[in-house]
């Protein structure tokens, strides 16, 4: 009996700007026991007036996958062609878990989540964890 594989954790923010959820995505993805662990960060562009976290991402050891039209400004064809993309990226990678943070990427991490999983037997599904950080509004 062999070791077991690895589970894949796909995480999606959509921006490593400077702030406590980047952080907490980059340490969750650096601290996971890669033994058990294969974690994985999409990201897209942060905003002309904020600050990049990515250099902690990429002190840790970790290359985060950059989606250049995910960003936090609501567009209709840029938001289509990243729901696309990481439903191109699940048929990709097959994760075991997609981990979502922050609304936007929450709504469209999920929405591609439930796409990939559309007809899927149970076992081949994805499962979708969503982590709460705050208010869009506030």
């Amino acid at each position: 009996m062999g070791k077991p594989e690895p589970v894949k954790v796909l995480h999606i923010i959509a921006r490593l700007n400077i702030g406590g959820p980047a952080i907490y995505v980059i340490l969750l993805t650096h601290e996971l026991p890669r033994e058990r662990f294969h974690s994985q960060i999409v990201t897209g562009a942060i905003g002309r007036d904020e600050g990049d976290m990515s250099y902690l991402a990429l002190e840790k050891g970790i290359q985060p996958f950059f989606i250049p039209q995910f960003g936090r400004e609501i567009s209709l064809l840029d938001d289509l062609k990243v729901l696309r993309r990481i439903t191109g990226l699940l048929k990709q990678l097959k994760p075991d878990i997609m981990h979502t943070h922050t609304a936007k990427a929450g709504t469209i991490g999920r929405l591609s989540g439930l796409l990939y999983n559309l007809g899927k037997k149970k076992k081949n599904r994805i499962s979708l964890i969503h982590t709460f950080h705050g208010h869009v509004f506030h």
